[in-house]
């Protein structure tokens, strides 16, 4: 996708010569390096709201400043490096329409993430789970003993009732 982009251009060789060396600084490692690290500061939000792993935002501070830092420090890479911040971290300056664009990239990957982490994968998650469990039972040859004890019952809610299923019971 870059490639096709009219601010490119193909990184030199490393070592003049060896056309398979990794230049140190370049328009791609530039991208890269902005948008992995939004990630890390978004999927650090995604997955740290609410119990049992945080507080709410509302209540811990704490989280809220460095997460508020760590967006606004990542905002000032993408928007405008300063030359010693560019040297430091081998970056090089790209054009201004295309930072818009690899941080939409960003809010939407964190959109997604969202969306997924609260709505999908819960809706997943108990299906998933007794799969598995099913899938458990076939393997180690218990399935007909635990459908022959639970006849009058579906073949999944026996696997969910079944009290001899060690783990835990995740509610549909």
């Amino acid at each position: 996708m870059s490639a096709s982009q009219s601010w490119y251009h193909a990184p030199e060789p490393a070592t003049p010569g060896d056309p398979d060396s990794t230049p140190e600084k370049g328009d791609l490692n530039t991208i890269l390096f902005v948008f992995s690290a939004f990630q890390y500061v978004f999927m650090g939000v995604v997955f740290a709201i609410g119990p049992p792993y945080r507080q709410r935002a509302i209540r811990n501070y704490a989280f809220v400043l460095v997460t508020a830092s760590l967006l606004a420090f990542e905002l000032g890479v993408l928007l405008g490096p300063l030359p010693g911040l560019r040297s430091l971290f081998g970056l090089v300056k790209v054009q201004v329409g295309w930072r818009f664009v690899v941080f939409g990239m960003a809010v939407a990957n964190f959109v997604m993430c969202y969306f997924g982490e609260r709505v999908v994968f819960p809706l997943v998650a108990a299906p998933a789970a007794k799969m598995c469990r099913l899938a458990r039972l076939v393997f180690t040859g218990r399935l007909s003993e635990i459908a022959r004890r639970n006849s009058t019952k579906g073949l999944i809610d026996a696997v969910d009732t079944d009290t001899e299923l060690s783990g835990a019971r995740i509610k549909p």
